[in-house]
């Protein structure tokens, strides 16, 4: 039987589980290598120091730590944002129109189908020396690097969320479902509505 705890704001609990039962359960296990992760990858892969996301075609981001299988997040958000990018000063700021967030991507080098950057957070967070590897070539991309802008995002919260965990003003109810997990870990993350930085509600699947 599996451990699983489900915490939903009301008003999401209808969406979230239509949502969850899209979601192919192959994809969910905790044996999932990184090269099954990347045979079934929709888009680039995004690495960070020992981590790397890969997002999968059913919409489930499988994120990596130094090659093993950490957990699978998905986020119910609505990405309304704005770019400005500033060819001169080699910078692309990301605004999000429903708070005031934003991320500023700086010395972005576009190579070998490969672009590395470094993210700074409006909450002063900074992740320096990314690399997201695409399928799109110098020629084939757009300037203002628009296919970027998502990975970023969904890349941001997750290691947001992470900073908060160590904090005690994180959603106390994601927080103690993450914990409820125990020794187990955690299998499955679902951020439901919210900010970019912070979500309403969400589903904590363990591991087995």
């Amino acid at each position: 039987m599996k451990n699983s705890i489900y915490l939903f704001l009301a008003s999401f609990i209808f969406f979230g589980c239509q949502n969850e039962n899209n979601i192919d359960e192959s994809i969910l296990s905790k044996n999932l290598s990184y090269n099954q992760a990347q045979i079934n990858a929709s888009d680039g892969v995004l690495s960070f120091g020992d981590y790397s996301y890969i997002p999968q075609k059913n919409g489930v981001i499988s994120k990596f730590k130094a090659g093993s299988f950490d957990y699978n997040y998905h986020i119910e958000y609505d990405f309304n944002y704005r770019i400005t990018y500033h060819p001169g000063a080699n910078e692309l700021i990301i605004e999000n129109k429903n708070a005031k967030e934003s991320i500023t991507l700086k010395n972005l080098v576009f190579k070998n189908k490969t672009v590395s950057f470094d993210a700074y957070t409006s909450q002063s967070l900074a992740f320096e020396g990314v690399n997201y590897q695409t399928n799109m070539t110098d020629q084939d991309s757009n300037p203002q690097y628009w296919w970027l802008v998502q990975p970023v995002i969904e890349f941001v919260i997750d290691m947001v969320n992470d900073e908060k965990k160590k904090t005690s003003n994180y959603d106390d109810n994601c927080k103690l479902a993450i914990a409820a997990c125990g020794d187990s870990g955690v299998d499955y993350i679902n951020l439901i509505r919210g900010n970019w930085f912070s979500q309403d509600s969400c589903t904590v699947k363990c591991k087995e």
